[in-house]
Formats: C-alpha cells, sequence, structure tokens
C-alpha cells in the first residue's frame, strides 16, 4: 500500500489490480455465503426500490443479479405504497411499475410463503393499465390490501383460481364507504372466496356497510381466531359471524346501529352461544348505541380483557347506551385484568359497583362523564391495606381522561393522594395468630388526558404528578383533541392488525 501512494504516476494500475484482485475473491466465496451476505441487506422498507436491496443487489453486475434472483428469500415480502400528489399520466406509469414488480416478485419468491401490502393509488380504477390486483400469488401467507372501493375484488373475482393454501393473515380496507355505484352493490357480484384457505386464523375487514352483507359468505368463519371488523356491523351481521366463530380468542368490531336497529335479532332468541376461547373483546361504536343486544345470548368462559368505547365525540348524543345491566351480567367480570370504558353510560355509583365486581384488574382505562374525584377517592389505599380488603388490588396501569363536562369534579389533590397512596410498598406484617397480610400491586404506569381549553388542570396535573417519577412511576400527561378522539377507534383496529401480523 505504501509503494501505491509514493509513486503516483502507478497509483491508476495499483488501484486497477487491487479492484480485480477484490473482484476475484467475490467470485471466490461460496454462494451459500453471499446468497445469507444478500439477506442481511434487506431493511424493513420492502418497496420496489431500486435504491435498495433486493433491487439495488441487481444492478451491480450480471452475476449479482443471477444470484440475487436464484435466492427466494430476498423476494418472500413485497410492500407497495402510494404517493400521495400524482398526476394522471405518473399513476399509470405507476400503475406499470406495480404490475412489473408484482410480477417479478412473485416469480422469484418461488415456492417460499409470501407476505404481499398493497396500498393502490386511488385515482388508479380498476380500468387502469397495470392495476389489476388479482390474480395473487398461491403462495402468499399475509396478504393486506388497502383501496379505494372494491370493484376489482368484484369484478375481477373470477380472475382468483387460486386456493392460496398457505393464507394466514388477510386485510382488506376499503375507503370508498357507502359512496359506491350501484352496480358495486348489486347481488350478484361478490368478493372472490376465501374459504379454501384452510390456514387462514386472522382476518380484518373494513368494507362498505351495504356490501359486507354479500361478502359474509367468502370467508371461513369457524376457523378464524382474531377478528376485527371496522365500520361495518350491523346487530344481525354481528349475531350470524359470531355463531360461526368457534375459534374466537380476540375480536375488535366498530358497530354502527340507527335507532331502527337497537333490537337484538329475534331469530336468535332461542340460540345461546358460548364463546369458549375468546379472551379479549372490544366493541367500539361510531355513534350511540345500546350494550345489551351485542351482548345479549353470549357467554365468555374465558375472557380476561374487555374494551368498550364510542368513537364520536360529540358532547350529547355520542354515549354508548345501558351499560350497567349487561355488564353486571358478564359471569366472568370478576376474572377481568383489563377493562376499557369510552364514554358509556354509568353513573359513578354504578362504575364503582362494577368496579368492585372486577378484583383481578391489572389495566384500567376510564374517559366516562362521572365524578372523578370520587372515583380517585375509591381508588385510595390506606396504609396497611392488604388484597383482601383494598379496592382494585392488583391495579398496575390506570389511564384517566378529563371531559370538559367532568372537569368541575376533579381536582388533582386529589389525584395525587390517590396515585401516591398506590406507588409506595404496602406493609406485609400482621399480628400473630391474624389472617396474613399480601400487599397490593404499586402503580406503576399512570396516563391522564385533558381535552381541549383546560390549560390550567393540564399544567397542575402535570406539576403534581412530576415528583411521584423519583418512585419509579411511569407518567404520561398530554391533551386531546376531539379530532384526534374522533379517530381512535380506526387508529385500534390497524394497530391491532399490526400487533397480530408480528405475534
Amino acid at each position: 500500500m505504501a509503494e501505491v501512494i509514493q509513486y503516483s504516476h502507478e497509483d491508476s494500475q495499483s488501484t486497477t489490480i487491487i479492484i480485480s484482485k477484490s473482484d476475484a475473491i467475490i467470485h471466490n466465496v461460496p454462494k451459500e455465503i453471499m446468497q445469507e451476505i444478500f439477506i442481511h441487506c434487506l431493511t424493513n422498507d420492502r418497496s420496489a426500490n431500486r435504491r435498495i436491496a433486493p433491487l439495488l443487489l441487481c444492478q451491480v453486475c450480471s452475476a449479482w443479479r443471477r444470484l440475487a434472483l436464484s435466492s427466494p428469500k430476498l423476494w418472500d415480502t413485497l410492500s407497495l405504497g402510494r404517493s400521495t400528489y400524482l398526476e394522471d399520466w405518473e399513476v399509470e406509469a405507476a400503475m406499470r411499475t406495480l404490475a412489473n414488480a408484482k410480477t417479478l416478485w412473485f416469480k422469484a419468491s418461488r415456492e417460499r410463503p409470501f407476505s404481499y401490502s398493497l396500498i393502490l393509488h386511488p385515482k388508479a380504477t380498476a380500468h387502469s393499465p397495470g392495476s389489476h390486483i388479482l390474480p395473487l400469488h398461491s403462495q402468499i401467507r399475509t396478504l393486506d390490501l388497502e383501496l379505494k372501493d372494491d370493484f376489482q375484488l368484484v369484478d375481477y373475482a373470477d380472475m382468483q383460481r387460486g386456493n392460496m393454501p398457505l393464507l394466514e393473515s388477510l386485510r382488506i380496507s376499503i375507503s370508498m364507504g357507502l359512496f359506491v355505484t350501484p352496480l358495486a352493490l348489486g347481488p350478484v357480484k361478490k368478493y372472490p372466496s376465501f374459504k379454501a384457505a384452510a390456514r387462514l386464523r386472522k382476518l380484518a375487514l373494513s368494507i362498505p356497510t351495504l356490501r359486507f352483507k354479500s361478502a359474509i359468505t367468502s370467508f371461513p368463519w369457524s376457523q378464524l381466531t382474531h377478528l376485527a371488523i371496522g365500520k361495518t356491523l350491523t346487530l344481525n351481521c354481528w349475531h350470524t359471524i359470531v355463531r360461526e366463530c368457534l375459534q374466537l380468542r380476540e375480536f375488535i368490531g366498530e358497530f354502527s346501529l340507527l335507532p331502527d336497529n337497537f333490537i337484538f335479532p329475534p331469530e336468535y332468541n332461542n340460540r345461546p352461544m358460548i364463546l369458549t376461547h375468546l379472551r379479549n373483546l372490544t366493541l367500539l361504536f361510531s355513534h350511540y348505541g345500546p350494550l345489551q343486544p351485542i351482548l345479549e345470548g353470549l357467554e365468555f368462559p374465558a375472557l380476561t380483557a374487555l374494551h368498550i368505547g364510542c368513537g364520536d365525540p360529540s358532547p350529547h348524543s355520542s354515549i354508548i347506551l345501558g351499560v350497567a345491566e349487561p355488564l353486571e351480567n358478564i359471569r366472568t367480570l370478576s376474572q377481568l385484568s383489563e377493562l376499557t370504558l369510552r364514554l358509556v353510560d354509568l353513573t359513578t355509583d354504578q362504575l364503582i359497583d362494577i368496579l368492585l365486581i372486577t378484583t383481578n384488574l391489572i389495566s384500567l382505562e376510564i374517559d366516562c362523564l362521572i365524578e372523578l374525584d370520587i372515583l380517585l377517592q375509591a381508588l385510595y389505599v390506606s396504609e396497611g391495606t392488604d388484597t383482601q380488603s383494598a379496592f382494585l388490588p392488583l391495579l398496575q396501569r390506570f389511564s384517566l381522561t378529563i371531559h370538559d363536562r367532568s372537569v368541575a369534579s376533579f381536582t388533582s389533590t386529589q389525584l395525587f393522594k390517590t396515585v401516591q397512596s398506590r406507588c409506595k410498598p404496602q406493609s406485609t406484617t400482621s399480628g400473630i395468630g391474624s389472617r396474613p397480610v399480601y400487599p397490593i400491586s404499586c402503580l406503576r404506569h399512570i396516563s391522564v388526558s385533558v381535552f381541549d381549553l383546560h390549560d390550567d388542570v393540564l399544567t397542575e396535573v402535570q406539576a403534581v404528578l412530576e415528583p411521584l417519577k423519583a418512585q419509579g412511576l411511569n407518567v404520561h400527561v398530554s391533551n386531546t383533541s376531539s379530532m384526534e378522539w374522533a379517530v381512535l377507534n380506526s387508529f385500534q383496529l390497524f394497530s391491532r392488525w399490526v400487533m397480530w401480523e408480528h405475534e
């Protein structure tokens, strides 16, 4: 190396020799090792981008291109998003790129299980060049489709001839909502059938309400373990589906109930259903509605997590009605470890009565129009209190939302006293001959959200909780707007799907 630097007139020749030797060394590396090196070049971005692997590797030389194309593991995941602002001609070019990428990835992945995610641009209609979604790779294991409308799925359903025997997770999101032409809502056309996907266990659907009823026959409900349905559910659809979901472990759904649809479907009066395996149940409401007809006729012997919330933050009309009785009728309420109540129709006394039953709660989220100080007083733990006499003795995570209409019943002083009482270790000693005293769990996380226009309350809460961080308490205090609150349901549905994908 020193000689190369010393003789500048030989620098070019010397460099050429070094590169030539380097090339020779690379070409002598065993194929299996090179393929492993290629795999380590992959990033979290699995799009058709020429600046990252695997396409970047194909541009180095013909040998690397051949090696990359013969390595199925490089091509087993494809995620195609969209650019927000595109001219019409750019959309057509993007769709051709999409089609080429899909063909290349499907071919190069060979028989390897495949993960495919597609967000189709809104301007890409069913007749745009290269925009056809179907047919899909028969080896797909995870499929995520986000579309403006469902024209492609219903108009070209007959193009999908394969059964996708490896499919385990499926998400279909249609954003167009009710703005669907009568043609697409016709009774003749249906979604492609996924009933032959014997391994399908996780399903997330967000499709137009008027289309959902005809799509019910396309999915193998009886084998699902995880199910999320957004913006769609009516009482009739819910009770039809849930009675087929014999293996269901987790459900999250957003109900859209109109006043004339508040009555339990009479055809299910004599058909009670025991959901033996259901552990996690999340019920979201687009607008106000009753809880009773949703839970009627259903039993959940394995339930450990229950989340109920209304998604529209309008101050008067949006609230879940008649919650106390159906909750108290859940026989396994005492075994819950997680409970979320958002804008439900409960008085402070009714809420406390329910919490007195849920003695095993570890996580509690309350977002209700109640007298907050009374709830906080009930949660206060006196010195020496044990698990046999404490209110929610196992509580470790507590979230509280302060609304415009509940701020008058809240004081930061009571919040501090209650939280502090649950942060310090409790005594475990007892007198001779008395019953053993077990310490209650220490609170580990406190989250407080304050609605806009109450900056003074927000500042007070931040100030009183700040000293408790030194005791190891995880504190999160924030303000929340109506807009943020309104999109909560959609975010929960999507984040739940992402979590399922990585289980």
